[in-house]
């Protein structure tokens, strides 16, 4: 889908998400455990209203590209294009070291002036490629709940890795931060 996420309950389903989509201030999104939200390429879930996305240790939410990201293999510098659907990055903490990363990752979770009404437990957050700054989660001016999440395996430009904060406040506990990589804007 694309637009507006209407208030609501979501059932635990997996979600192909086409669009980008955002959740209205006024409105109340509540995901029930072990959905998932699956987005194509570049797309972004922005939040101004309330996300009530409340996991179990058993049947946590999912926030991923739709495509899975194995199907990037490690290749050589000249064989690793966009017209192989991969790109090249120089990992900034590895000398020589090279990532190629999947192209159809997705674009990330923005928070824009969000209550501590807005909760993330036992969250998962991977798979996006942020051109803007951000990572997986970008926060401005938001104060939310984050609570046994896990933040991993996300790529951006310029600033965040995993998770970016710009005039906000978040409660943080038992959350991990891991596998996430700053690119040089120089290497896309």
């Amino acid at each position: 889908g694309n637009g507006s996420l209407p208030s609501g309950i979501y059932e635990s389903e997996i979600y192909h998400v086409t669009g980008n989509i955002n959740i209205a201030s006024g409105d109340t999104v509540i995901l029930q455990p072990g959905t998932q939200f699956l987005f194509d390429q570049g797309v972004n879930f922005i939040i101004e209203g309330i996300l009530k996305a409340e996991g179990t240790e058993q049947d946590s939410i999912i926030f991923d590209t739709y495509l899975t990201l194995g199907n990037c293999e490690t290749l050589d510098e000249q064989e690793c294009n966009f017209d192989d659907n991969c790109y090249w990055a120089m990992e900034a903490f590895s000398a020589g070291a090279a990532v190629c990363l999947d192209q159809n990752r997705w674009g990330g979770i923005i928070l824009d002036g969000v209550s501590s009404e807005t909760i993330f437990q036992y969250v998962s957050i991977s798979g996006v490629l942020n051109t803007a700054g951000g990572g997986g989660l970008l926060m401005q001016n938001s104060s939310p709940s984050l609570t046994n999440v896990r933040i991993s395996n996300n790529r951006v430009l310029l600033r965040g890795g995993g998770l970016s904060l710009l005039n906000s406040n978040p409660f943080i506990e038992d959350v991990t931060i891991s596998d996430n990589l700053v690119l040089p804007t120089s290497m896309i």
